[in-house]
C-alpha cells in the first residue's frame, strides 16, 4: 500500500504522558495527510480487524495537506465533528494491526503495532517511510528525527537485592546477544557514555548502581536501580532513592536546589523547591529485617509548605504509567485494609523536624478507631544515591485516591476543599450554601440541627474539633484544614499536619484553645472569624452542644488520659530511638544542642498536665459545675460490657467524669448466652439503657444472668 495520501503515521499502545479531554491517558494513533490535496474523511473507517472494515467510521472531517488528526483508542466511541475522536476499541498492549479504509471500503493503509513499552511509539520514518520506533512520541506533529529499529525490553538483574548487605560485589545480568549493559554509581541515568559492564562491580562503600541494556539501533531498556549499604544498621525499614543529581541539585533544573532567583529570608520563595517540578526517581523499600519489599521507578516532587526551606525536605512520589506503575502495590501500612497507593510521601516531621520527629504521627495515631481520616505512617531510614539522608516518616498522601481507598467512593465524584472553602477538587457551591444557612438561620430553631446534620457528618466534625482543641494546635483552624464529601457521604474533615500541637514553639499547656476555636471577632492569630464560624454557630444549638461536651468528656476519660497518650509517645519514641544519633549527625553536626529526649519528655509532660486545663475550659465556656465521677464497678466481663456515651467499658472497674448539666447515656450490653436483668448501685432500673444527669458521684453495676 502507498505511503502517500492519508496514512497511519504514529501510534502508542501504552500511553502515560498525553491526556484526552477527560484527563485519561488513553492509547492513541495519528493520521497524516501526506499529500498535496485535502482528504474528506466522511465515509472512511478504521479497524483492528481486517474482516470488519467498518468497525468505526469517521464523522465529516477534512484533513488539509500536511495535516494531522489524533484519534484516541479508548473504546469511548465518540465520532462528532469538531470534537476529540475516540474509536470503539483499544490497542492491545501485546500488539495488533490497525487498518484504514476509504469511503469505498478499500484498504488504504495499515500499521502493525508491537513490542512497545510505556513512553515509546511506533510509526513511519520521515525519510524512508519504513516502520520505526520513537522514544519521544509526537502526537499531532511531524515524527521525530531519532529513529530506532525496536525497543530493548530485556531487564537488568542484580545478583544482590540491595539495601543493607554484606556482599563484596554485585553482578549484572540480563543482556542478550548483541546487547550490552552500561551502568553508573552516582545516580545518573546510564547512557552509552557511561561505563560498560565488564564484570562484577566492587562494593567497598555505600553504592547506588543504576543500569540499563543497550543494543545498536534500539531504544535502551528501562533503567534498573539498587543501592547497596555497607556496614549500615537500622531498626526500622530502609528506603533507598536513586536520582540523577542534576534533577535534584542543578541550580537551574534541580528541584532540591535554591536556584538563582529566590528570597534570602526563609522560606526562600522563588527557590527551585517552590516550583511544581516533577522528576524521575527510583524508590526501594526494605523491611526492618533487610528484605526487599518493593521497588519501582516513580515521579518525585518537593512537598510541603514553609518546611520546603528546611535542609531535609519532604518528598512526594507519584505512580504514573510513564514510569511503569500506576499503583504502588505493597502493604506499607499494616493497619490499613488496602495496599494500593497512587501517591506516597516521605515527611521529615514538618515543623517538628529535629525535635521529636514523630509528633504528627502521635496525634493522628491517638485517634485510631475514632472515624477520623488521617494518614497512616511509618518511620524509615532513607538513603539518597547511597548517602544517608536521614529519618523520615513514610505517609499516605491526602487526595481523592486516599479518600477513595478509605471509603470506597469514586475518585471522580470526590469534592475536596481547604481553608476558607478553597477548591482542591470538585466544587464549593454546596459548602458555601451550607455556610450561608449556618450564618443566617437561628441555631436554636428546632430544625437547625437536623438541617445541618443532613449535610455534615456531625460525629466526624466533633471528633476533629475536639482533637485539635485538646492538642492546642496553634497552626489551626485557619491553616491545615481540609474537608470533603462525595455523593455517598456528608461533609467530613481530615486530620493532618498537627505538628504545632502540644506547644511546639510555646509550651503553653494552659492555652484555652476552646475559646480560641470559637472566637467570633479575632483579628490576630490563626483563628479569623470564618475559621471558627461553623463550630461557633453549632455550639449555640442545644443538641449539638450536648453531643460536643459529652464527646469531649468521653475522650478526656479515655483517649486523652495521660497514661494513654504517654504510651503512644513512648512507643513511637522507642521505634526511632536508635535512629536519632544518625539523624543528628547527618543534619545537625558535632556542635548540636538538640536534646531529643527532652523533646520527647515535653510531650509526656504536656499530656500529663493538659487534661486539668481542658476540664476547666469546658466548665468555663459552658457555665458548668465541676465534673462529677461516674463509676462502673464489679462488671462481670464474662457476661457483658457497658457503653458510656461513646466509650466501651470492658474492665471490671472503670471511672470517668461528667457534668451534671449534660445528660449522659449508659447502656448495658450482654454477651451471647446472657441477658441484662437490672442495674444495682445508684439505680435499680431494669432498662438496659439509662439517660441520666449526675447530681452527685454515682456508681453503677449491671447485673447479667445466664439464659
Amino acid at each position: 500500500m502507498s505511503c502517500t495520501g492519508l496514512i497511519i503515521n504514529e501510534a502508542v499502545s501504552s500511553n502515560a504522558e498525553f491526556e484526552d479531554e477527560d484527563g485519561d491517558s488513553e492509547d492513541w494513533f495519528e493520521l497524516h495527510n501526506n499529500s498535496n490535496s485535502p482528504v474528506q474523511l466522511v465515509g472512511w473507517s478504521i479497524s483492528d480487524d481486517p474482516m470488519e472494515p467498518k468497525k468505526w467510521s469517521f464523522p465529516e472531517l477534512s484533513v488539509a495537506p500536511g495535516g494531522y488528526v489524533i484519534v484516541w483508542a479508548s473504546d469511548k466511541d465518540r465520532a462528532i465533528t469538531g470534537q476529540p475522536l475516540h474509536v470503539n476499541f483499544k490497542i492491545s498492549a501485546s500488539g495488533e494491526t490497525l487498518y484504514l479504509f476509504d469511503n469505498n471500503g478499500e484498504q488504504k493503509h495499515s500499521l502493525t503495532i508491537n513490542d512497545l513499552r510505556t513512553g515509546t511509539s511506533i510509526g513511519l520514518s520521515k525519510a524512508s517511510k519504513a516502520t520505526v520506533y520513537f522514544d519521544q512520541p509526537t502526537p499531532g506533529a511531524v515524527n521525530g528525527d531519532q529513529e530506532y529499529a525496536g525497543v530493548v525490553n530485556e531487564v537488568v538483574e542484580f545478583s544482590d537485592e540491595g539495601g543493607v548487605t554484606d556482599a563484596a560485589m554485585v553482578m549484572l545480568t540480563g543482556a542478550g546477544d548483541s546487547q550490552f549493559i552500561h551502568y553508573t554509581t552516582d545516580g545518573a541515568v546510564p547512557t552509552r557514555a557511561s561505563p560498560r559492564y565488564q564484570g562484577a562491580i566492587p562494593l567497598a562503600q555505600n553504592t547506588a548502581v543504576r543500569a540499563r541494556i543497550f543494543a545498536d539501533g534500539f531504544i535502551p531498556s528501562v533503567t534498573q536501580s539498587r543501592t547497596f549499604l555497607m556496614n549500615a544498621q537500622h531498626d526500622i525499614p530502609v528506603v533507598t532513592l536513586e536520582v540523577d543529581p542534576l534533577d535534584f541539585f542543578d541550580m537551574e533544573y534541580g528541584i532540591y536546589a535554591l536556584g538563582t532567583d529566590y528570597e534570602r529570608a526563609a522560606p526562600n520563595y522563588g527557590a527551585n523547591f517552590w516550583e511544581d517540578w516533577e522528576r524521575d526517581i527510583h524508590f526501594g523499600f526494605y523491611e526492618a529485617d533487610g528484605t526487599l519489599g518493593i521497588e519501582f521507578n516513580t515521579g518525585v516532587k518537593i512537598f510541603g509548605g514553609y518546611t520546603r526551606s528546611f535542609a531535609q525536605k519532604a518528598l512526594a512520589f507519584y505512580a504514573r504509567g510513564r514510569y511503569g506503575v500506576d499503583k504502588f502495590e505493597y502493604p506499607f501500612f499494616t493497619e490499613l485494609e488496602y495496599e494500593k497507593f497512587e501517591h506516597l510521601v516521605l515527611r521529615a516531621s514538618g515543623n517538628d523536624w529535629l525535635r521529636t520527629m514523630f509528633r504528627d504521627r502521635a496525634f493522628t495515631s491517638l485517634m485510631a478507631g475514632s472515624g477520623l481520616d488521617y494518614q497512616a505512617g511509618r518511620a524509615v531510614a532513607t538513603y539518597l544515591n547511597g548517602e544517608y539522608w536521614g529519618l523520615y516518616n513514610l505517609r499516605e498522601k491526602i487526595n481523592e485516591d486516599f479518600l477513595s481507598s478509605k471509603h470506597d467512593v469514586k475518585k471522580s465524584e470526590v469534592t475536596i476543599l481547604e481553608a476558607n472553602a478553597e477548591v482542591v477538587e470538585g466544587s464549593n457551591e454546596d459548602y458555601l450554601a451550607l455556610i450561608e444557612y449556618v450564618s443566617t438561620a437561628d441555631p436554636t430553631a428546632p430544625d437547625f440541627y437536623s438541617t445541618v446534620a443532613q449535610q455534615v457528618d456531625v460525629d466526624n466534625f466533633i471528633a476533629y474539633q475536639v482533637l485539635q482543641i485538646y492538642i492546642a494546635n496553634d497552626d489551626w483552624p485557619q491553616g491545615n484544614i481540609k474537608f470533603w464529601k462525595s455523593p455517598e457521604t456528608k461533609w467530613r474533615w481530615i486530620l493532618y499536619d498537627t505538628d504545632f500541637g502540644f506547644g511546639l514553639y510555646e509550651r503553653n499547656v494552659s492555652k484555652n484553645s476552646l475559646a480560641y476555636a470559637t472566637a467570633e471577632n479575632s483579628t490576630q492569630g490563626a483563628n479569623p472569624p470564618w475559621s471558627t464560624l461553623l463550630l461557633r454557630r453549632l455550639l449555640q444549638n442545644p443538641e449539638f452542644q450536648t453531643k460536643f461536651i459529652n464527646y469531649f468528656a468521653d475522650q478526656l476519660n479515655s483517649r486523652f488520659l495521660a497514661e494513654n497518650v504517654s504510651a503512644i509517645v513512648e512507643r513511637l519514641a522507642d521505634e526511632v530511638r536508635t535512629e536519632i544519633p544518625l539523624q543528628e549527625a547527618r543534619w545537625v553536626g558535632p556542635r548540636s544542642n538538640w536534646d531529643w529526649d527532652a523533646d520527647v519528655n515535653n510531650l509526656i509532660t504536656y499530656a500529663t498536665s493538659r487534661p486539668t486545663y481542658v476540664w476547666q475550659h469546658l466548665t468555663s465556656q459552658f457555665a458548668l459545675s465541676a465534673p462529677l465521677t461516674l463509676s462502673i464497678e464489679a462488671l462481670d466481663t464474662t457476661a457483658g460490657s457497658v457503653r458510656v456515651n461513646s466509650i466501651p467499658v470492658t474492665t471490671e472497674n472503670w471511672a470517668g467524669r461528667y457534668f451534671a448539666e449534660v445528660p449522659i447515656t449508659i447502656t448495658a450490653i450482654p454477651k451471647a448466652g446472657y441477658r441484662f436483668e437490672r442495674w444495682s448501685g445508684a439505680s435499680s432500673a431494669t432498662e438496659s439503657t439509662l439517660t441520666l444527669s449526675l447530681a452527685e458521684a454515682m456508681s453503677l453495676t449491671p447485673v447479667f444472668v445466664a439464659e
